[in-house]
Order: structure tokens, then C-alpha cells, then sequence
């Protein structure tokens, strides 16, 4: 139909040059061939249009949100966006965060909800402000409807007479005229990233029987990174080589008897000092076995929450 209406479209000034005396009829048909034209397009924008990536639609809110780290270090913050399934939060500080927080998401006038949120990416704004992304995680049906309430039901501006957001009406056009540009673009969602909290602990990492005097730099719920200075060639191709668990001893602080135990694997070895290409100084990056989650979960959360 779409081809059709442009072939008669496309034809219509031979028409008036052929046929003078019908340019009355031709501009009228014309008139509605266009019209019916911007019907079509709309319902072929919409059948090619790109799948929403988020599992729920986000709303533009603004609400008040406290962000509790290990230790309970608190951040104030406020949403740029929220759904139920995630929000984006701005900071005006640049926080230490693990990859999972505790969040007090505070509505208009009563309602708040209070949730654990993994922590999905952190892009820098300016030299003090940060964007952290969250994904909201293992929410109770009791939590599910007191963040519904917040989103839906606590909105002051639903009560108010005076609006605070003014409709831009030319924006909305032209939202809508590069509707065929967004149509036939594929989008892509954007990376999740490694968060980790960073800390400063002595730690030990055993393999093949010898220990190997290190020092904990950053953790987070799935992966450990571990400093190691002045390690034999050898014994670095012993530990890329192994397959077998590595056995870590983290301090709870630098000179701190108390210590915790783990079993990792090793993910990746990357080598950051070259001075010294006898014993050069080695960034390893160990995660925690998943079916070991039950023993180990708890001293993991542990220890994010007493390091420094």
C-alpha cells in the first residue's frame, strides 16, 4: 500500500500536465495520499520497532535515596530514573562501594522502601559526582509493594495544581519525526562492570605448598584482587598453571592477627611494575567458587564489611 501511494504520488504531476482541467481532483487526491501516507509510516515505524532491553519501563523520579555501604558508611543521594526492577542514582560524592548495597529509597511524602541492590556500573560525572546504576535484588513481595506505593502512589505532584514540569510539545515532535532513524538502529545494552571495594589488608596466597606474601587491594561478592611483589618466574608458572583451588589468608587489617580463609580460582594475572623483570610485581585476580557460596558467603560478606 506504502508503494502504491508513492507511485500515485510520484505520478500525479504528469497528470496535471497531461490533464489540466483535473487538478482539482488530483490535489484533493493527492491531499489524502499523503495523509494516509503518515498512517502507513506510523504502522510500519511500529512494527519495526527496536524491543524495550529493560525488563521494566523506567520513570523519571526524583526521590531521596540513602546508600549503605560496609561499616555503614551512608551516601545521600537522589534517582534520575526508577522502575521496579532498577534505578540510576547521582551522587555528589564518589563512594567505596562493594557490588552490593542496602538502599532507603524515600517517596514524596511517607512511603519508603528499604532494599538490597547489586551494583551494576559507576560512571564518573564530574570530579565529586558519580552515576551509580542498580539493580534491585531478591525482593520480598513485601518490598515489591511498598516500592510500587512509592513509585505509583506517593507522588506529590498528582496533588498539586502547579506543575513543575512543563510539556515541550516541539520536543515531542521531533521525538517522533526521528522515530525512522531509532527504527533501524539495533540498541545495545550497556556493559555491566566489575565493582569492587577498595581496601588495603595483608594477605597470603597458598599454592603448591608455599605461602606468598601478598597484599589485598579490592573485593568484592565474587572476586578477590591480590597484590604479590617479588614472586619467583617460577612460582608465577606454577600458579598460572595450576588448575587446582588457590587457598587465600586475608588480615582483617594490615597488621591484624585476626584472619580469614578462603578457597578462590585463579581468573586473571596481569603484570604492573617492570622494573624488575626477575620479580616483577603481579596483579592477581581470584574469584569465589559458586558451588562454595553456602560455606564461604557469609566470611565474604565479612570481610567486605570490616576491611578498609
Amino acid at each position: 500500500m506504502t508503494a502504491l501511494l508513492l507511485l500515485s504520488l510520484f505520478a500525479a504531476p504528469f497528470r496535471l500536465l497531461l490533464q489540466p482541467e483535473t487538478a482539482a481532483a488530483v490535489f484533493i487526491n493527492g491531499f489524502w495520499s499523503i495523509f494516509n501516507l503518515l498512517l502507513l509510516a506510523a504502522a510500519l515505524i511500529v512494527a519495526l520497532e527496536q524491543p524495550q532491553l529493560r525488563r521494566t519501563h523506567r520513570l523519571q523520579r526524583r526521590l531521596s535515596v540513602t546508600l549503605r555501604g560496609s561499616q555503614q558508611h551512608t551516601w545521600q543521594g537522589q534517582t534520575l530514573d526508577i522502575s521496579e526492577s532498577g534505578a540510576r542514582i547521582c551522587l555528589s560524592s564518589w563512594p567505596n562501594l562493594a557490588d552490593r548495597v542496602e538502599l532507603l529509597i524515600q517517596g514524596d511524602a511517607t512511603r519508603q522502601v528499604s532494599l538490597i541492590a547489586d551494583v551494576i556500573r559507576v560512571d564518573p560525572v564530574s570530579d565529586r559526582e558519580v552515576i551509580v546504576s542498580v539493580d534491585f535484588a531478591e525482593l520480598t513481595q513485601a518490598q515489591q509493594d511498598e516500592l510500587v506505593l512509592v513509585l505509583y502512589s506517593d507522588v506529590e505532584t498528582w496533588y498539586s495544581q502547579a506543575r513543575t514540569i512543563v510539556d515541550r510539545p516541539l520536543a515531542s515532535l521531533r521525538f517522533i519525526m526521528t522515530a525512522v532513524q531509532r527504527a533501524f538502529r539495533a540498541p545495545q545494552p550497556a556493559q555491566r562492570m566489575a565493582v569492587y571495594k577498595q581496601v588495603a589488608a595483608a594477605a597470603h596466597l597458598y599454592c603448591g605448598g608455599q605461602f606468598h606474601t601478598g597484599m589485598a587491594t579490592a573485593i568484592n561478592s565474587r572476586q578477590l584482587q591480590l597484590q604479590l611483589d617479588g614472586l619467583k618466574p617460577e612460582a608465577l608458572d606454577l600458579i598460572q598453571k595450576s588448575n587446582l583451588p588457590l587457598g587465600v589468608v586475608v588480615n582483617q587489617t594490615v597488621n591484624s592477627p585476626e584472619a580469614t580463609r578462603l578457597i578462590t580460582q585463579l581468573t586473571h594475572v596481569e603484570t604492573t611494575n617492570n622494573s624488575n623483570p626477575a620479580r616483577p610485581r603481579l596483579q592477581l585476580t581470584l574469584s569465589f567458587p559458586r558451588p562454595l557460596d553456602g560455606r564461604q558467603g557469609g566470611v565474604i560478606q565479612h570481610l567486605i564489611d570490616t576491611l578498609e
